[in-house]
């Protein structure tokens, strides 16, 4: 299946892995649901897991879009939001997570900072902090 390019909403589609069971509609979806919780179009597609897409905007912020939406899904990605907000909070972590901005439960988005990095993955040599893919 081949994606209909459009820049306008991600503008490096020919990154999305084609071999990813939400690869198609799924990731369109998703881009759409971050455009609806805040997200500054166009955005740029970062990477894909196992139950979400991540997206960066033009304001620098970073999207986790679950990749579906269900009752299961909104629950854990609750979770994960509280978790971030309060990793955030935490002396003990605080410099180490990614800064928590804000979820959305009926999009199911999670909104917060990019942490950019020189390599994927690993922590930034200056923050501290678990870099995404860039």
């Amino acid at each position: 299946m081949r994606l209909r390019r459009n820049p306008d909403l991600i503008d490096n589609l020919d990154d999305v892995p084609r071999d990813h069971v939400g690869y198609g509609a799924g990731v369109l979806d998703a881009a759409e649901r971050a455009i609806r919780a805040g997200a500054v179009a166009p955005l740029r597609f970062l990477g894909t897991g196992m139950t979400a897409f991540a997206f960066t905007d033009q304001s620098g912020r970073a999207f986790k879009v679950s990749a579906t939406v269900s009752e299961f899904r909104r629950e854990t990605f609750a979770r994960e939001a509280a978790w971030l907000r309060t990793a955030g909070r935490s002396k003990a972590t605080r410099g180490m997570v990614a800064e928590f901005y804000s979820f959305d439960p009926v999009n199911l988005v999670i909104v917060r900072e990019h942490v950019r990095g020189l390599a994927p993955f690993g922590r930034h040599p200056k923050s501290g902090k678990w870099m995404d893919e860039d």
